[in-house]
C-alpha cells in the first residue's frame, strides 16, 4: 500500500514524465519499496539504473535492460545488484535516494556507509542538473534540521507515501 501511494505521489509530478534515465535502489530491510515506480518508468521507456558496490564505500549505477527480477543478482551484503557496465553519472536525470531520516530542508541521514553521499557528490561535480529525490515513510520526515557534516549531500525533494516536499 505504501509503495503504491509513493508511486502515485511521484507520477503526479510533472518532472516525473520528463526524465530519460533514473537511478534508484533495491529496497533493503525496511526501506520503502520503489519497484512499482521503476516498473512504471520502464514501461514509459525510461532507463532505470540500480547501484552496484564496487569497493569500500564506493558504488556505481548500472542500467537494467530487463525486468528487475531477471536483472538483479546476489551481490555484497546480501544486496541484489545489476551486472554490466556503469552508466555515466552525468547522464542521470533523477536519483532516488533512500535514508533513515530526512528533514524539510534536504538534510538526509543515511545508513552510515557514505555510499550515496560519495556518489551524489561526484554527480554534483560532473553536472548539477540531476534531481535528488529522498525516499522514505512519512515518519522519517522530520521537522527542524538534521545535523549535517560537510561531506553529507542534501536532497532536492523528499517524497513519502503521503507528501512530496520541495527542499529549498
Amino acid at each position: 500500500m505504501a509503495a503504491r501511494s509513493f508511486c502515485e505521489q511521484v507520477q503526479r509530478a510533472p518532472w516525473a514524465r520528463q526524465v530519460s534515465r533514473v537511478a534508484a535502489y533495491e529496497a533493503l530491510g525496511r526501506e520503502l519499496c520503489v519497484r512499482p515506480l521503476l516498473a512504471w518508468w520502464m514501461q514509459q521507456g525510461v532507463e532505470v539504473a540500480l547501484p552496484r558496490v564496487v569497493g569500500k564505500g564506493q558504488m556505481v549505477f548500472v542500467a537494467c535492460h530487463e525486468p528487475l527480477d531477471a536483472a538483479l543478482h546476489p551481490g555484497k551484503w546480501g544486496l541484489r545488484e545489476p551486472l554490466g557496465e556503469p552508466v555515466a553519472l552525468e547522464s542521470i536525470d533523477l536519483i532516488l535516494v533512500p535514508g533513515t531520516a530526512f528533514d524539510r530542508h534536504g538534510g538526509r541521514l543515511g545508513m552510515g556507509g557514505g555510499f550515496y553521499d560519495r556518489a551524489l557528490a561526484m554527480r554534483r561535480v560532473s553536472t548539477p542538473r540531476a534531481i535528488y529525490l529522498g525516499v522514505g515513510y512519512h515518519f522519517q520526515l522530520l521537522e527542524g534540521w538534521l545535523p549535517m557534516a560537510t561531506y553529507d549531500q542534501r536532497v532536492d525533494l523528499v517524497c513519502t507515501p503521503e507528501e512530496l516536499v520541495w527542499c529549498g
